[in-house]
């Protein structure tokens, strides 16, 4: 899937069965309860309003260690940990999208208790993000600049290399931890003038925000024709550092400070 040059809206999923089990369709004989799952992702990093889905097919639901298919599968009688989960681990989630990623949601609710000829509502909410992601935002028409691109991967492990330009502006990555910082190197590259090569800057590098948090790389033109890129730390919450880089659009090398 290819990434849109736009910020993202605010989304939080709520995901239920639509399928219900009527008090006839209860089996006592067989010690089988029935489970109604709700889920509910809250997804900070957009901007939108919230939305109702009701497809869990590209989620994973497991009562115990049964996937869960619906209101309609019994499960004997007892007490159970229902999980639930967009992917089925963070890896796998910076892997989709062609390695681009997704933010990843889980949550778990403890001490189910599931009675024969019973149903059971259960509500999980997953919360925000576990992950983190990179944002570029480009400008356009900036002055001898062209065809931007921004290489970003985690700080000493290259085997991941999203490439973020003005048609995939974001790419997810681990989220740092209050005892463990992820560092992100990236390197900007781009066309300038008339020609065809591509001019490549050192590689620099920025320390992730944590869990459902994002950094942005921002790059604009100012009036005097020069090229000023900054990366900033950005969530709903709060803000952090910021560092700026400059290309001299008169010679295409960048400005030493």
């Amino acid at each position: 899937m290819i990434m849109k040059k736009r910020i993202l809206p605010i989304i939080a999923l709520a995901l239920s069965a639509t399928a219900c089990v009527s008090d006839a369709d209860l089996d006592v004989t067989d010690n089988k309860g029935y489970i109604n799952v709700s889920v509910s992702a809250d997804n900070s990093m957009e901007t939108r309003a919230v939305q109702t889905v009701s497809d869990f097919s590209g989620w994973t639901v497991k009562v115990g260690e049964t996937a869960w298919t619906g209101s309609t599968q019994g499960f004997s009688a007892g007490t159970y940990t229902v999980t639930a989960m967009n992917y089925n681990d963070v890896a796998a989630a910076l892997e989709a999208n062609n390695s681009y990623g997704a933010a990843w949601y889980t949550g778990t609710q403890e001490s189910v208790q599931i009675n024969a000829g019973q149903k059971t509502s259960v509500t999980i909410q997953c919360g925000k993000a576990k992950n983190a992601r990179v944002r570029a935002e480009i400008a356009d028409n900036m002055p001898s600049i062209s065809d931007v691109q921004i290489k970003v991967y985690k700080t000493g492990d290259s085997s991941r290399q999203p490439v973020l330009s003005t048609t995939n502006t974001t790419a997810y990555f681990e989220a740092s931890t209050e005892t463990t910082s992820v560092g992100i190197s990236y390197v900007i590259s781009y066309k300038y003038g008339s020609n065809s090569e591509r001019t490549t800057l050192n590689a620099k590098t920025l320390i992730l925000g944590k869990a459902a948090q994002e950094n942005v790389i921002k790059i604009t033109s100012n009036t005097n024709g020069s090229i000023n890129i900054s990366v900033s730390y950005d969530d709903a919450f709060e803000s952090g550092g910021e560092q700026s880089i400059t290309i001299d659009a008169a010679t295409g090398n960048e400005v030493n400070s």
